[in-house]
């Protein structure tokens, strides 16, 4: 498996794990390119549960250690 097949994998892992908790997730593919001017492979909001005008944004750059 290529390290790019092994980072994409646990991009995945980590997305359906913050959806699961009710977040919305987009992913920037490969680390490649910027999402929003900034170099990040998942980036999260979630509105507030009691001021729905409060968003929260978490920004998530994987890394797979080589074995």
């Amino acid at each position: 498996m290529s390290n790019y097949s092994r980072g994409r994998e646990l991009e995945y892992d980590v997305r359906g794990l913050v959806e699961a908790a009710g977040w919305s997730v987009i992913r920037g593919a490969g680390s490649k390119g910027e999402v929003d001017g900034m170099k990040a492979d998942l980036v999260a909001t979630r509105r507030g549960t009691k001021n729905q005008d409060t968003v929260w944004m978490v920004v998530f750059q994987c890394k797979r250690e080589r074995v």
